[in-house]
């Protein structure tokens, strides 16, 4: 056609995005998910203009640790500063990665981590025959997903517990392992199967993706 010129075999890009900052709140993510990450960097693209269903904003998404993906993050300023909520998950030290108009971030040297778990009550067989299997049932927070709704095998996996009295002499004054842990109400409660043991003031500490909750104030007895 007169006047106009051919497309061209020669493409352009726009450069990839960048991640340089996390923000310091981004270390202390609740594992039910919901808090917003604010994420600094470069090669973001417009801020989202919130009159235009159609922005380029949409286009945006994130993923980090290996196991979450997030949607609905948005430019909150032109192409240096984006906000992501986080997913429910566990566990610590996630590196990030953003997808801008099919474009991929490498993986950030800034990391974000979960909260550790809180073991805030003991409840069930508080007073434990000595041959174990018995279920004791720990509240709290920070438990993650329960196994029916957790999204990966790693996430299903990552809950451990153990209980001790240290200033009992000789064996029972020895940590003990539960035998298996679950659970049951998403993040804030799980139940524990106990070992065979003996001793009395056992403290409980709980392990979600690789992080330790602080010894219990509440304990748990063998029967005499």
């Amino acid at each position: 056609i007169a006047g106009e010129s051919q497309l061209s075999f020669v493409t352009i890009s726009y450069c990839s995005p960048t991640i340089s900052h996390l923000n310091d709140e981004a270390a202390q993510l609740s594992t039910v998910g919901g808090d917003f990450v604010t994420i600094t960097g470069t090669n973001f693209g417009p801020a989202h203009d919130y009159s235009n269903a159609t922005t380029i904003a949409s286009a945006i998404n994130a993923s980090y640790g290996g196991l979450y993906e997030v949607h609905g993050c948005e430019v909150i300023e032109a192409h240096t500063r984006m906000r992501c909520p986080s997913a429910e998950g566990v566990g610590r030290n996630h590196s990030w990665r953003v997808t801008v108009g099919d474009q991929t971030s490498a993986t950030s040297a800034v990391t974000t981590s979960y909260a550790l778990p809180v073991v805030s009550g003991l409840s069930g067989a508080v007073v434990m025959d000595t041959r174990g299997n018995e279920t004791v049932t720990i509240s709290g927070s920070n438990f993650g997903p329960a196994a029916a709704t957790a999204t990966t095998a790693t996430v299903t996996s990552t809950v451990t517990a153990m209980y001790q009295n240290a200033l009992l002499r000789g064996l029972a004054g020895v940590a003990i392992k539960a035998l298996s842990c679950a659970v049951v109400v998403p993040h804030v409660k799980l139940v524990c199967t106990s070992a065979e043991g003996i001793g009395h003031g056992h403290r409980w500490m709980v392990t979600v993706g690789g992080q330790q909750s602080d010894w219990s104030a509440h304990t748990t007895s063998y029967a005499r």
